[in-house]
């Protein structure tokens, strides 16, 4: 749990160094973080069902404001929807890996990268082409 709690610590200065109010709260364990970018805020539930998970919901959330995602239109289409949905995903992924990189983690491959760092295994693929870019 050190591990993820310094991710965590790492995560919210990068929120604060981007202006951007992290909330933490302890809800049930199916209630989804969210991003609210109106008010350069997102809310972080860590009592999630996959507490693995948490650190890269943190970068996916926080995505979802630097990528100035427009959420009030967010179940307008499902397209979009899922656009940006992805970019929040890849984000988070390009976050974690700058952590690693920052904080001398030994990265071997992508598998051992999204197991180390809690990041959902349908995004193996887009973690692979990102780590291959970035450390090779």
């Amino acid at each position: 749990m050190r591990r993820e709690n310094d991710i965590i610590e790492w995560l919210t200065n990068y929120a604060k160094d981007n202006n951007i109010d992290v909330e933490f709260v302890h809800n049930r364990p199916d209630y989804a973080c969210q991003a609210i970018p109106e008010y350069q805020m997102v809310i972080i539930n860590l009592n999630w069902k996959n507490q693995k998970e948490i650190p890269f919901a943190i970068g996916h959330e926080l995505g979802h404001i630097i990528c100035k995602h427009n959420v009030s239109n967010y179940y307008q289409s499902f397209n979009s929807t899922s656009k940006m949905e992805h970019e929040a995903d890849l984000f988070s992924i390009k976050l974690l890996l700058c952590y690693a990189v920052n904080t001398n983690q030994t990265l071997t491959n992508p598998y051992q990268f999204i197991n180390q760092f809690g990041i959902p295994t349908k995004m193996y693929e887009d973690t692979k082409m990102i780590f291959k870019k970035l450390i090779n």
